[in-house]
């Protein structure tokens, strides 16, 4: 009982017993226990199978929910999603429904306005206030349901808010380029995308705010990602040391819990705004082709969005040549003795895999 109530109380939510028959023995407020079935049912059912599955009406809702749900802009996992998270609403309804703040209703408004999720619930729920949380609570759970023209329209709508949520979202997107990206220039889009993330982040910060930690065996940090290596602990260092900084200076009170959220955020908003490309340079002489044909299929392996084929052997990470090269401490040389050879290639590709995978969080992994 102990370890369940640590586990509820991530949620906001206790448990009790009492010799009076109750419906719920679950204790809480109506948007942390609608939050807490959402999590807890899709962590146990994955889409695959939920202890509800017979339980009516839910069957008709299914096959009706379903011929409703088929654009085919939704793919299945946020489809199961929503439909998971419109059955719990379904079957949790209150009598009287719980109410929005007046911050939060104008928030929840514009994101239902832009992209209506509960559209495809409104013939079983139609209290207001129910369907702008279920837009709300759509958006810090499933990934990706506004498209890049919904981000920036959002953008554009709610940066006049009078909200603490917005203020401290601006406050913070500013504050990121004007440290890491000076003398960078900044789209509309990159602007928007940024933006959205904190801002998503923030909702369920300041509005949810549950520690959705304990769903999970390993939380996310930028621990897990480091090394003992001095790369590393500069950019942690930095993060960590602009986050102290901004929320001194926007009196920005954060939970701890939070700190890791916030710092791995950052780290990610960086690497998508000004992404890091591996630079490789090539050198091979048993073909008179084979510079050409080495770096024709790098580019269909990997994209020229991902890789940069340099001139000059001293910029490259990577050394790829039929010759001994004798490279620097920070680059790696393969060594390649004929290009037909299959393995060659698969030693060459998870070769990349693994750099590339490494310089997409500018960490230095350590890959099994």
């Amino acid at each position: 009982m102990a370890d369940l109530k640590r586990f509820l109380a991530g949620f906001k939510i206790d448990i009790i017993f009492t010799e009076t028959k109750n419906e719920n023995n679950l204790v809480g407020s109506p948007k942390h226990l609608k939050t807490f079935y959402y999590f807890f049912y899709w962590g146990i059912s994955q889409g695959i199978a939920w202890p509800l599955e017979d339980l009516f009406p839910i069957k008709k809702f299914n096959k009706e929910f379903k011929l409703a749900f088929s654009a085919p802009a939704h793919n299945p996992s946020k489809t199961k999603k929503l439909e998971i998270l419109f059955l719990l609403s379904y079957l949790d309804k209150r009598n009287p429904p719980f109410t929005l703040s007046e911050d939060i209703k104008e928030i929840a408004t514009i994101f239902k306005d832009l992209n209506d999720v509960s559209v495809y619930s409104q013939d079983y729920l139609t209290d207001e206030d129910e369907l702008l949380f279920i837009n709300l609570l759509s958006r810090i759970s499933i990934s990706e349901l506004d498209n890049l023209e919904e981000k920036v329209a959002l953008y554009s709508q709610v940066e006049s808010l009078n909200s603490p949520i917005v203020k401290h979202s601006t406050e913070l997107t500013e504050s990121i380029f004007t440290q890491f990206f000076p003398d960078v220039f900044i789209s509309i889009e990159d602007r928007a995308v940024t933006f959205y993330y904190i801002f998503i982040f923030h909702i369920y910060i300041y509005y949810f705010d549950t520690d959705l930690s304990v769903l999970f065996a390993n939380p996310v940090s930028l621990k897990r990602f480091s090394t003992k290596s001095e790369r590393f602990k500069l950019i942690e260092h930095k993060i960590m040391h602009f986050f102290h900084s901004i929320t001194t200076e926007y009196n920005m009170k954060v939970d701890e819990k939070y700190l890791n959220g916030y710092y791995f955020l950052i780290a990610s908003i960086i690497d998508y705004v000004d992404p890091m490309y591996l630079k490789i340079y090539i050198q091979y002489s048993k073909h008179v082709a084979g510079v050409n044909i080495i770096k024709r299929k790098l580019f269909t392996m990997f994209g020229k969005e991902n890789i940069v084929i340099v001139d000059d052997i001293n910029d490259a990470r990577i050394i790829i040549s039929d010759c001994f090269e004798n490279e620097k401490p920070d680059q790696i040389l393969f060594f390649i003795t004929e290009i037909s050879r299959p393995e060659m290639w698969q030693n060459l590709m998870l070769l990349i895999l693994k750099e590339k995978f490494q310089k997409s969080f500018r960490f230095p992994f350590i890959l099994e």
